[in-house]
């Protein structure tokens, strides 16, 4: 490890440093920046990505190679009920597990949210949902104020109760302010999406058996009176491009009521808000009559026709 000319800080550790993995923020690459805190005599470095980690590894290997203790950390932007902005803080971890709860929020954020965005509240933190209760107060983790003051401007007001904050939010995206709320209420075609999975899957499914039951039965009566199977080959293509078709379509809905439930959960956060609860029985639904119907076609292509006639007679 060299000595700069003007020699080293003493006892200095950068406890917020942003890569190029934090897009118009940083603009070095983690291990570059890991190397020139070595060269500066730097006691330690934390490099604190925006919700990331994406530079940890390799800020790691040039921080152990050069000498240098490494922190893995990260930066979050938190807001308050009303979309506006509540507070942004540093989160270092100090063991093993706090290194866990630190990607499980950041995971928990990244997932609420559409590609290179995310979605944290202060509630997320101080009243976490029972299945996140263990990231509370972020534990095993150092928190750092970080105030996002702009030159010429005066400070934010402080931030409100964290009891009154819901997580309506948001994220940094290229081109959106940092914290502004993107979808505050759920979107029409997220409730479009949910309704689908609870009435149209359930609806192809009794179409498409109400087609291959009348398929099937009248080629049974055929082979009563005329040769086994006559003309069946030719139905069997007619039941097999429906249920190609029924089973497509059945899938977009079960795809788009899926990604309607996760939307609507986040932003209707009570357990038992009438929105969140029909968009979850349009995912449910939507899987149990798709996987019913993949079923059903199973059973009405593969079995040969000569069992078929015998289960309907």
């Amino acid at each position: 490890m060299s000595t700069p000319a003007y020699g080293a800080l003493p006892d200095y550790a950068e406890l917020q440093c942003a890569s190029n993995f934090s897009f118009l923020r940083g603009a070095s690459h983690a291990d570059d920046l890991a190397a020139r805190a070595a060269q500066l005599g730097y006691n330690a470095i934390a490099v604190t990505d925006e919700c990331s980690l994406a530079g940890v590894v390799r800020a790691h290997l040039e921080a152990k190679e050069a000498g240098i203790p490494f922190i893995v950390g990260s930066e979050f932007a938190l807001t308050n009920a009303d979309g506006a902005p509540a507070l942004r803080f540093i989160a270092l971890a100090m063991t093993r597990d706090g290194y866990g709860n630190l990607s499980e929020l950041i995971t928990l954020g990244r997932m609420r949210a559409d590609k290179a965005s995310y979605r944290l509240a202060t509630r997320d933190l101080d009243h976490p949902e029972s299945s996140q209760g263990h990231l509370k107060g972020l534990p095993d983790c150092i928190a750092i104020l970080s105030p996002d003051y702009q030159p010429g401007t005066p400070p934010a007001p402080p931030a409100r109760a964290a009891s009154q904050e819901e997580p309506m939010t948001s994220a940094p995206t290229s081109g959106q302010p940092t914290g502004a709320g993107s979808h505050p209420e759920p979107t029409r075609a997220q409730r479009v999406a949910a309704w689908l999975g609870l009435c149209a899957v359930p609806l192809i499914w009794l179409l498409h058996l109400a087609l291959g039951v009348t398929l099937v039965s009248t080629a049974c009566a055929d082979a009563v009176t005329q040769d086994p199977i006559p003309g069946w080959h030719g139905t069997q293509w007619i039941l097999g491009i429906a249920s190609v078709c029924a089973l497509v379509l059945a899938l977009a809905i079960t795809y788009a009521a899926g990604r309607a439930w996760r939307k609507i959960a986040y932003v209707a956060h009570e357990k038992h808000d009438a929105r969140r609860f029909i968009a979850w029985c349009g995912a449910t639904a939507s899987v149990a009559f798709t996987f019913g119907l993949a079923f059903s076609i199973c059973i009405l292509i593969a079995v040969p026709i000569e069992r078929l006639c015998t289960a309907f007679d």
